[in-house]
């Protein structure tokens, strides 16, 4: 009778460097917000980001957003 959703907001307009950036800025508020553990869980997670960005361009990334907003532009 019910269903569980989730789902992630993520902005692709924001590149891979300027993420790592914005965590290690903001370390010490993510560590107190309990959004990572500790030190190794950020750098774990920091690590993950840059295996991606050798991964993917950004031309890639911008695939959709660039498809959204042809799209709300149409409407």
């Amino acid at each position: 009778g019910g269903s569980n959703i989730w789902g992630i907001q993520y902005h692709p307009e924001i590149t891979y460097s300027k993420m790592v950036s914005l965590i290690h800025f903001r370390k010490d508020r993510l560590l107190d917000k309990k959004a990572f553990a500790d030190d190794e869980e950020i750098d774990a997670h920091v690590k993950i980001i840059e295996d991606e960005k050798k991964l993917s361009d950004k031309d890639s990334r911008m695939v959709e957003l660039k498809n959204w907003l042809e799209f709300i532009n149409e409407n």
